[in-house]
């Protein structure tokens, strides 16, 4: 039995709306629908993909923002162009954030690529062999040979103070000419500390919002075409210089506005976004209520079906949230 050998199947906008209404039964086999049809179409999809968005986090939208942060202020500002503090898709929502201490990176070796594989190599040395050259010290790599040259190199030990685009030269071994390896992404162990989440009005009732320090605490707010943080205490002059606030947080889903665009959307979902713009065009050919609870019951079984499967298999952990404020019910 002979398979594909692919998992990478896609389908474009104006696919999707093509098979909505061959289901619809208004399009024919062959036939191409009109440009308004087209256009009417792929505003129902945004239409779908706006609202879909706001139901549940979806795990592929869930990205890592860093926001730099600035002596003395307070707020920043995130939106899709550079007027913002930072030039990002506005976060739907903070999902999680934490401080990344930044005074103690090792700079170690990470990822490579054998550049060279040298020449004359008649045995490989028993130990891991050390490599000159670079701006860091201490990377160890054991080495794989074939016919007196090293087909590979893999990393054994990370050193430390290294940059990219180093150019390492292998030592150890009995050669002719040495094998080289290349410095491709750096290993950095950071201390991150994790920040408090609170809402508006925990933030209302913080006392002095100015103050300066370490910052611990975050408050996000999203308008209508960016997000604003607010962070306490207010970063001071070391905090700015040696900390990072990193965010955890659900970005928007993708606009499709061309004809041969891909979803932002997994491959499991295309069903799903195909029944539910047949429910959604449903009332624009006059379908009948009971073509129209057909479509809609079905768009909304593979939805949900989606929504169970799309969340995390790990273990969640619950705690009391044992913070002040008005508002709180205990139990």
């Amino acid at each position: 039995m002979a398979v594909s050998g692919t998992t990478t199947f896609t389908v474009t906008r104006d696919q999707i709306i093509e098979a909505a209404l061959r289901s619809l039964a208004v399009l024919e086999e062959g036939a191409q629908p009109s440009a308004t049809t087209i256009e009417n179409s792929s505003f129902s999809l945004n239409l779908i993909l706006k609202k879909w968005q706001s139901e549940g986090i979806k795990l592929w939208t869930v990205v890592e923002y860093t926001v730099p942060l600035v002596n003395s202020q307070t707020a920043y500002t995130i939106g899709p162009s550079a007027t913002y503090d930072l030039n990002a898709d506005k976060p739907l929502r903070v999902i999680q954030a934490f401080l990344r201490n930044m005074t103690s990176p090792t700079n170690g070796v990470a990822e490579i690529s054998l550049l060279s594989g040298g020449s004359g190599y008649v045995s490989q040395p028993t130990n891991a062999v050390a490599v000159s050259g670079g701006t860091g010290t201490g990377a160890t790599f054991n080495l794989t040979f074939s016919g007196g040259v090293a087909t590979s190199a893999a990393l054994e030990a990370n050193g430390g103070n290294y940059s990219v685009g180093d150019i390492l030269t292998v030592l150890g071994g009995t050669y002719t000419t040495p094998a080289t390896i290349t410095v491709n992404s750096l290993y950095n162990t950071f201390i991150d500390l994790p920040m408090n989440l609170i809402s508006q009005q925990e933030y209302n009732i913080l006392g002095s919002k100015s103050s300066q320090g370490t910052t611990n605490s975050v408050f996000y707010k999203a308008w209508r075409d960016y997000g604003e943080v607010k962070v306490f205490l207010t970063p001071n002059a070391n905090t700015s210089e040696y900390y990072e606030l990193h965010l955890t947080v659900q970005r928007p889903i993708m606009d499709i506005t061309k004809p041969n665009e891909n979803f932002d959307f997994p491959s499991e979902w295309f069903l799903a976004l195909k029944w539910a713009l047949v429910a959604e065009l449903a009332s624009d050919y006059e379908k009948t209520l009971t073509d129209k609870q057909y479509y809609e019951q079905k768009a909304n079984v593979l939805k949900n079906e989606l929504m169970d499967w799309d969340i995390e298999w790990t273990s969640t952990y619950f705690q009391p949230d044992v913070r002040g404020g008005f508002n709180r019910d205990f139990h």
